[in-house]
């Protein structure tokens, strides 16, 4: 193997930390990811990042690397947040904790807004719109707290 047990600022997480993470999304979600034998590594700010066992057969040593990965999520107190690229990784397969918003309801999302909804879960929720996977929110019964990065948002939706 080429990679370090940490790479940078990187921490490649053990057998056992990769699979409280695929418990975390089987239970959060219903949903066994659907990428072969990934590799999760997690930054100083606890975010985790996945990527391919194709890395392994670099020698990183040799480049100045940045980031490796893509964005997953992270971890708090309430279970594990998807970024928006994990809710399009693992929302096709998920089977439960996905809700659907309508057309302006997903305006209004996209803009940064929290959404009032009414759901039976205080629990990490996956936004979608038709095909479209847009993130994950916190319920909190009635309310869809936004997560949107401020960088990401729309500012004015047709």
């Amino acid at each position: 193997m080429l990679i370090k047990k940490t790479h940078g600022s990187y921490k490649i997480l053990n057998s056992k930390e990769r699979k409280n993470i695929l418990k975390s999304i089987q239970e959060q979600w219903g949903c066994d990811i659907p990428v072969d034998d990934p590799i999760f590594l997690m930054n100083p700010k606890q975010k985790l990042f996945l990527t391919s066992r194709d890395i392994e057969s670099l020698n990183l040593a040799e480049f100045r690397v940045d980031k490796i990965g893509t964005y997953f999520g992270m971890f708090d107190k309430n279970g594990l947040r998807l970024s928006i690229e994990g809710s399009q990784i693992i929302g096709p397969c998920a089977s439960k904790n996905v809700i659907e918003l309508n057309r302006d309801q997903i305006k209004d999302w996209l803009q940064g807004v929290n959404i009032d909804f009414k759901f039976d879960s205080n629990s990490f929720v996956i936004i979608k719109h038709d095909s479209d996977f847009m993130g994950c929110a916190k319920s909190t019964g009635n309310v869809l707290m936004n997560f949107v990065p401020k960088a990401r948002r729309v500012k004015i939706i047709d």
